[in-house]
């Protein structure tokens, strides 16, 4: 039986800094079209229950909209 993953981003105007839990390290993305086709390659390859995005003013509705399109679920 394999554990569930779950991802969790910290959101800022300026990166992403995402934490998986099966992964005893973060890693960090722009918060731009390029760093967001980073988060989503990286995210879909983890196959995870849920990717949860902290509420910042918007910053983080282009990712989580990209998540959600990839087939991922996201709250």
């Amino acid at each position: 039986m394999s554990d569930s993953v779950f991802i969790g981003i910290d959101v800022s105007s300026q990166t992403l800094e995402v934490a998986s839990s099966d992964q005893a390290k973060t890693w960090q993305v722009a918060n731009d079209p390029s760093g967001i086709e980073q988060l989503v390659s990286q995210a879909s390859a983890l196959t995870p229950e849920m990717v949860v995005l902290e509420a910042t003013g918007g910053y983080e509705f282009e990712a989580a909209c990209a998540l959600q399109a990839a087939g991922l679920a996201v709250a």
